[in-house]
């Protein structure tokens, strides 16, 4: 998905991201009273209010606000800056890689030894398993067993799996969640049972 860009006389707004890791930190949009609506700016003002924020910094390579930089966006509202980044080739907000967890069932026995097969895959920002995605991926579960030590599998073409087995006990609501190890996908989460 790529996020509209260029001047909107609606509602231009602004970016701030890092210029290494495309991550945004922030986002800027100036109101004007007197017409009622947003409007445009200087993106140098901009970026000036950003790079004197120790809070951003702390947020950017080396803490340099030489890696910052703005985008003019119609980013619509609503629309979470932690789901997107800045593509490095094309200086395009886009969707970020988002992972996918599934399990073969979603209630297990409580015994201690019934399992579900988990399987993880990586979709590119045009919604297609990235058969390139590659990186480590840490799984973590409010209960149960998980079959890679520590919960660390690696990606191989975008995709992985791993086991969850049960404890003994009952539990209304298990949560497993995929995250990978350098942050650059969006993290994903089920719920099971053991009943």
């Amino acid at each position: 998905m790529a996020v509209q860009q260029g001047q909107s006389s609606q509602s231009p707004s602004y970016v701030i991201y890092d210029k290494v890791t495309g991550r945004p930190v922030g986002r800027y949009r100036q109101y004007d009273l007197a017409t009622d609506s947003y409007c445009a700016c200087d993106a140098d003002e901009v970026l000036s209010l950003f790079t004197g924020s120790d809070t951003v910094l702390k947020n950017t390579t080396d803490a340099a606000p030489d890696n910052l930089a703005v985008l003019q966006s119609n980013m619509p509202e609503g629309v979470s800056l932690r789901t997107l980044h800045v593509a490095q080739r094309s200086h395009r907000l886009v969707e970020r890689p988002r992972l996918h967890l599934a399990a073969d069932r979603d209630e297990l026995e409580g015994d201690g030894k019934d399992s579900a097969q988990l399987t993880l895959a990586l979709y590119d920002s045009r919604g297609h398993i990235d058969g390139k995605g590659t990186g480590r991926v840490r799984v973590t579960t409010t209960r149960g067993k998980l079959s890679a030590r520590g919960g660390m599998v690696e990606l191989e073409k975008g995709r992985a799996s791993l086991t969850l087995t049960s404890v003994p006990e009952t539990v209304h609501q298990v949560v497993v969640r995929a995250e990978r190890v350098d942050g650059d996908a969006q993290a994903a989460e089920i719920t099971l049972a053991f009943v």
